[in-house]
Formats: structure tokens, sequence, C-alpha cells
């Protein structure tokens, strides 16, 4: 029987298999302007139960999307996980496409991220400096 929650280094092959799946079609779609695609939610903090969980993802691109091109991507998506396209904005389905409203929180979570990952990779700096960058 497989652990209870799951990490990514503990998942099955399947969903190995989906999260290489979508990470294509974002860079087939977006090329260059794919910067970066981060895991997060259970998955990434190994708390993740297969039969009944979902893959989060933040994706950071160089371009803001259009309202058109971000439908058209979430329908491939949607597509790639073997849903229907029309199951786009049916009550009930858990995927979604984040609205312009949220956008500046996205930016500022993207920021702190990355300050988190220049703390833990640069020795000499202190949670002070990113403090005072965060303000």
């Amino acid at each position: 029987m497989p652990p209870l929650f799951q990490s990514y280094n503990t998942i099955s092959l399947a969903v190995h298999a989906q999260l290489d799946s979508v990470l294509r079609l974002w860079q087939r779609r977006l090329g260059p302007d794919l910067l970066a695609v981060y895991l997060h939610g259970s998955l990434s903090l190994g708390r993740f139960q297969e039969e009944n969980g979902d893959l989060d993802l933040l994706v950071l691109t160089a371009r803001k999307l259009p309202r058109e091109e971000r439908l058209s991507l979430a329908r491939d998506l949607l597509g790639e996980a073997g849903a229907a396209p029309d199951a786009l904005g049916k009550k009930g389905r858990r995927f979604f496409v984040t609205p312009e409203s949220i956008d500046q929180r996205i930016r500022d979570l993207s920021k702190v991220l990355g300050y988190g990952i220049d703390l833990a990779l640069q020795e000499t700096l202190e949670l002070e400096d990113l403090e005072a960058l965060l303000a």
C-alpha cells in the first residue's frame, strides 16, 4: 500500500507524466516568455494524496497574457488532464485561471519566493536585508 501522503519523489509515474505533459504544454505555447514553473501546495509540502489531490503550479511569464490566450491555455490544460474542453468554467471544477484582480498578489509572492531563494543561496544576505527590500 502506498504511503498516505506523498511528495514529488514518491508520487506515481502517472503523476510525473502529467506534470511533464503540463510543463511541455507551457513550454510549447509560451516559449521564451515562460520564465518559471513552481510546484507548490500539498505536493511540494509532502502532503499530496494522489487519489483526491490536485497539482498546484505557479507559472511566471515575461509578459501579461491576454484573456483569450489564458482561456486557450486553460482549455489545452484541461485537455491534457482528460477533461472535456467545455468543462472550463463549470461549477465544481478545481481548475481555474487567476483573474487580473490577484495579479499583484502573485507578483508579490514571486518576489518573496525569489528573495527566499536568494536568502538560501547567499550566505552573506541577512533577513533584515530582505525585510528592507519587501518594505
